[in-house]
């Protein structure tokens, strides 16, 4: 757990990017597995958190079946065949596609009428004898 805590910090000191060090944090807790139980969970928690405090979406990868398979073989060739970009790939892939649904959301929203700003005290202007 030190040396895991140890490249986090490097990680961060370097200014890697802040989805690819929430990859690293789940990849390696995955790796580390210092639980009983909950391991899976755990890691993918630490790696929201990460992201959230980051200014990214939460992100699921392992929403459907073909998802699943598709974690645990990116798991899989990180740890057994010392290829973390797999992992990164997924995670980064996971992150875009959070990122398009909260903009599609936010599109409709904006198009239905219901998140619209009010710019008209915004800007200065007064209306109704104010």
């Amino acid at each position: 757990m030190e040396d895991f805590m140890i490249k986090y910090r490097q990680m961060e000191e370097e200014k890697v990017h802040p989805v690819l060090i929430a990859a690293y944090l789940h990849d390696e807790l995955v790796r580390i597995h210092p639980f009983i139980d909950g391991n899976g969970r755990t890691s993918r928690l630490l790696m929201n958190l990460y992201l959230l405090r980051n200014g990214y979406t939460l992100v699921t990868l392992k929403g459907s079946n073909e998802d699943k398979i598709s974690y645990y073989k990116a798991l899989e060739e990180s740890h057994t065949e010392n290829k973390p970009e797999a992992f990164q790939k997924l995670v980064v892939e996971a992150e875009i596609a959070s990122l398009q649904r909260y903009l599609s959301i936010m599109e409709y929203t904006d198009a239905a009428g219901t998140n619209q700003p009010d710019v008209s005290r915004a800007s200065g202007t007064k209306e109704d004898g104010e």
